[in-house]
């Protein structure tokens, strides 16, 4: 499921860590964190062992980077797919537990663990490997004085480019952000082939998810130094040798910025970064200076990389520094110049007396130490360059102070939970001491009720416990609210059983829910809007189970984004089969974008509307000779091709004569429901223009968003009369 909520909603803020430095969750190991199908709740990663009979916990907290409608692309033989970024991978950022001034960052798949701790002493890498592929996997941690220094003969380490504002003229003070918001920029990361052929030996999906891994870490550093919140909203890695850079150029700076300026228009992004795999660049990285938010020259490299996080069982020729090249060449796009061009340091030029504690626009890793010479900071002066061009410029964000996000938790019957509420608050919060629970419902409409967990040692914050009612087993709410206004729900999923799978609480999609699912299983979905990057929302496999919503077509939508079909069922799939309760819009498929039937399913109480196909009919296409049984669902403005009325073809059965196409429609853009398209209309939409209002008249579009795709629909019925 994709949350319709603003962009970054579950980063940490820039103060977190300090309101967590004293927190402890709940005990847990690596390999356990490695076995999680989704983020797991604030915990203590116990034991890293940083040296003989030397280890320390890490207090660590969930978050993301990526933005609600980020695309994740593998460009393959077939042409373009999408990979489903809740599931990609898991970030997670802290301390270390009882050190004060530290910092720690950890990324997870199932494959791979990568991380950095910043403690007094040092850096360390955190990474998983296997000195043999048959042995048993291992966590290393090591310090980066023990990584090589960068050693590349006749190679430049950087190959910064004047951009559009002189750097010269940045050197003083800097903007004045003290008190300001904090901002969000967006990132849009590209490859070259060379970067999965050679680090991932192909794999896509490994590739993808560590470039994600080093954009999770960049912006960690942004967001301590800066206040900047970089959210990833595209990312691209080639499987097929397709990709549009020459492999043997020395200008893969302005290969990116040709490419990206003649093709790539209809990403947004405020700077564009690509990882390249070839190892005979004439630089170790290169960016176009001080051009955020530059559209046509916003560009940077990162070459010579690892593919992962320092390991002792690796060769780390060359320095193993993906995320110092990243963050070193981002920061020219910020407007930051080298250290030893302002006179910070001179490691440069090889005085290396002070290399230690240098930091990232420096070249102090070229000295011994390498880059465990490097703090992952930015100097002051380099800061208020960095400051002064995002004085400079518009297209950063801001942030908001406080702001509320719903939640979606789980649990079992007759079994408590504390929710802690505030955690995603607190990521979409640019000041997390404004993120303070002032009220909340203490009973919810099904019985349960709600009381406050005081904040203790063993928790950072206040949270609320949730007491379903004695044999309650359902969807249930509550809300609450910040002490600045801001209000959210809490939806609580209760299981039965084994039996009951919930979507999202426990599976953020309905497809990874049906492919959990066994025969005869239930699986319960909460009001929202759902998409799916895959073939299709909901494709059954032939498996006998019951999908429904917990509270109606209304409120429950099925999004196929005019992208792909919404709901298959096309393995004989019978009347053990069940569909109750949603709202399907905007499939497209070659046939039956809304219902692509071959069987005898059941259908109930749905709303068929605006989806599409090429061939046949948009709303429900079915092939066996009797057909689905139809208990109720309403079918409007389904269409084939562009244009002509198409909701339904083959066989079906009508019972209880509830199942009806056209007569029921509304008037197309009739937000007041008067009856007409009218000047009414209009500002309806404008008065809740912006707010979440999911099932309400106006969210004509039904994304459960009033924006742009409302107006437009009260504008392109104007002043028509209602059917």
């Amino acid at each position: 499921m994709k949350n319709r909520i603003r962009i970054g909603t579950m980063m940490i803020a820039a103060g977190l860590l300090s309101t967590f430095a004293a927190a402890q969750g709940s005990d847990t190991t690596w390999k356990s964190m490695m076995e999680l199908d989704r983020p797991g709740p604030a915990c203590v990663l116990k034991g890293i062992e940083l040296g003989p009979l030397h280890s320390i916990d890490l207090a660590l907290e969930p978050f993301t980077v990526m933005a609600d409608d980020a695309k994740i692309i593998v460009q393959g033989a077939d042409g373009e797919r999408l990979l489903d970024h809740d599931q990609l991978v898991h970030t997670y950022r802290g301390t270390v537990v009882g050190e004060q001034g530290t910092r720690a960052f950890v990324s997870v798949t199932e494959e791979k663990i990568n991380g950095f701790i910043s403690r007094e002493d040092g850096l360390y890498w955190m990474t998983t490997d296997r000195a043999d592929p048959a042995d048993e996997l291992k966590l290393h941690v090591m310090h980066a004085r023990d990584v090589p220094a960068w050693n590349r003969p006749g190679v430049d380490f950087c190959g910064v480019v004047d951009g559009a504002i002189d750097q010269k003229k940045m050197l003083g003070l800097g903007a004045d952000r003290s008190g300001a918001s904090c901002v969000v920029v967006e990132i849009a990361y590209d490859s070259d082939y060379e970067y999965t052929r050679d680090f991932f030996s192909g794999d896509a999906t490994a590739s993808s998810a560590y470039m994600v891994t080093l954009g999770s870490a960049v912006s960690t550093i942004f967001d301590d130094q800066l206040g900047v919140k970089l959210v990833i909203n595209y990312t691209r890695v080639w499987e097929v040798n397709e990709d549009p850079y020459d492999p043997t150029g020395d200008d893969m700076l302005y290969q990116f910025q040709n490419h990206w300026n003649n093709n790539m228009g209809f990403v947004d992004r405020d700077v564009a970064h690509i990882l390249s795999g070839r190892d005979n660049l004439p630089y170790g990285g290169v960016a176009f200076g001080s051009t955020l938010c530059n559209g046509n020259a916003a560009y940077s490299v990162s070459g010579y990389l690892n593919g992962s996080f320092p390991s002792p069982l690796e060769d780390n020729n060359g320095g193993n520094w993906d995320l110092i090249v990243q963050a070193h060449e981002l920061g020219h796009n910020f407007g930051a110049s080298h250290t030893h061009d302002i006179g910070i340091d001179n490691c440069a030029g090889g005085d290396c007396d002070d290399a230690f504690g240098a930091t990232i626009m420096s070249y102090c890793h070229l000295c011994p130490g390498g880059v465990g010479n490097q703090v992952l900071e930015f100097h002051p002066q380099i800061k208020n360059q960095m400051n002064s061009l995002l004085g400079a410029v518009s297209c950063d964000e801001p942030g908001l102070p406080s702001d509320a996000i719903d939640d979606n938790i789980f649990t079992g019957v007759n079994q408590p939970i504390d929710c802690d509420v505030l955690l995603n608050d607190i990521g979409a919060s640019c000041d997390p001491s404004l993120v303070d629970i002032s009220s909340f419902e203490e009973t919810t409409p099904n019985g349960g009720t709600i009381t406050l967990v005081p904040a203790s040692p063993f928790s950072p914050r206040d949270q609320l416990r949730y007491t379903p009612s004695l044999g309650f087993s359902s969807i249930d709410t509550f809300g609450y609210e910040l002490a600045s206004g801001q209000s959210a729900t809490v939806i609580v999923a209760v299981g039965s059983s084994e039996d009951v799978l919930f979507v999202p609480a426990q599976y953020p999609t309905i497809q990874l829910a049906i492919d959990a699912a066994r025969d005869g299983d239930e699986i319960i979905v909460a009001p929202g809007v759902y998409t799916d990057d895959g073939d299709s929302i909901a494709k059954f496999n032939g498996k006998q189970i019951y999908l429904h919503s917990s509270d109606g077509p209304e409120f429950t939508i099925l999004d196929g984004e005019r992208q792909r079909p919404v709901i298959e069922l096309i393995f004989s799939e019978d009347e053990t089969t069940v569909v109750e309760g949603f709202t399907i819009i905007r499939g497209y498929s070659t046939i039956g974008g809304g219902l692509r039937i071959d069987g005898t399913p059941r259908i109930i109480d749905c709303i068929v509307r605006d989806n599409d196909a090429q061939g046949l009919a948009g709303g429900m296409v079915t092939s066996d000779l009797v057909g689905p049984e139809l208990y109720n669902v309403r079918f409007c403005h389904n269409i084939l091709g562009t244009s002509i009325s198409a909701h339904t073809f083959g066989n079906w059965v009508n019972v209880d004569g509830g199942t009806t196409e056209d007569d029921w429609c509304e008037c197309p853009g009739d937000a007041d429901r008067s009856g007409a398209v009218t000047i009414d209309d209009l500002l309806t939409v404008l008065l809740g223009w912006g707010s979440d209002c999911l099932g309400c008249d106006e969210d004509l579009y039904v994304d459960g968003r009033i924006g742009i795709e409302d107006l437009l629909q009260v504008l392109s019925a104007w002043d028509q009369p209602c059917p």
